[in-house]
């Protein structure tokens, strides 16, 4: 359930310049990461009892190669606790591939970084895969349905809403003054996410130095 949200907020992101001439142009234009941002939502399933709470997050910087990188950050809490990922990665769109470092907590547990065996592994198996651009091209092919407002537990915006090419693929309700872009998501089939709260002021949801994971053997 995690990725499919996660490629769902890659497509709000390249979605969110919708003040461009043409929606294909939109997507095309890759929604900039700025350290602070966040954006927080609650998620209804079917597959998660209960729901969940979701937050994406950009929690920091770090130059690899020369090359500045985003820490992203998404915290996902529910019936089974909390679980923190945080990626270093370029920007936006980004494949498996291209991921610099990888840290997970989980509850109360120590924060784990990959090992770089453990990276070199995952870019080797995710090399030329790329789950966000799937995403780009269902949002170019998108259809912008039209304007109105939407109440949702953060209140009420004006939005733009579109709905992706794919059948049964369901909604998606934008704001481009809110992180991240989406507002609302209905699959029309019982999952949906609704905004509850966003800023700037972001910071890391792991104040520990992450422990290492021993390589494979």
């Amino acid at each position: 359930m995690i990725r499919p949200v996660l490629s769902l907020a890659w497509c709000l992101v390249a979605a969110a310049p919708l003040t461009a001439q043409s929606l294909a142009e939109a997507c095309a234009a890759v929604g900039e990461l700025t350290v602070g941002q966040w954006a927080q939502y609650q998620l209804t399933s079917p597959e998660i009892p209960g729901g969940a709470t979701m937050r994406f997050a950009v929690v920091g910087t770090e130059a690899v190669g020369g090359t500045e990188h985003y820490w992203h950050e998404t915290t996902m809490t529910g019936a089974m606790g909390e679980v923190v990922m945080q990626m270093l990665i370029a920007g936006y769109p980004y494949a498996d591939g291209d991921i610099q470092r990888m840290i997970v907590k989980q509850g109360n547990q120590p924060a784990m970084e990959f090992s770089a065996q453990m990276m070199a592994m995952m870019r080797q198996s995710g090399a030329g895969r790329n789950p966000a651009q799937s995403a780009t091209d269902d949002c170019g092919a998108a259809t912008l349905v039209g304007t109105e407002t939407v109440t949702v537990p953060a209140g009420s915006f004006d939005v733009l809403r579109i709905r992706p090419a794919e059948t049964n693929a369901g909604d998606l309700w934008l704001d481009i003054d809110i992180p991240f872009a989406i507002v609302r998501f209905s699959d029309g089939v019982g999952n949906v996410m609704e905004l509850v709260a966003h800023g700037m002021d972001a910071t890391s949801a792991i104040t520990e130095t992450p422990r290492k994971m021993p390589g494979m053997p």
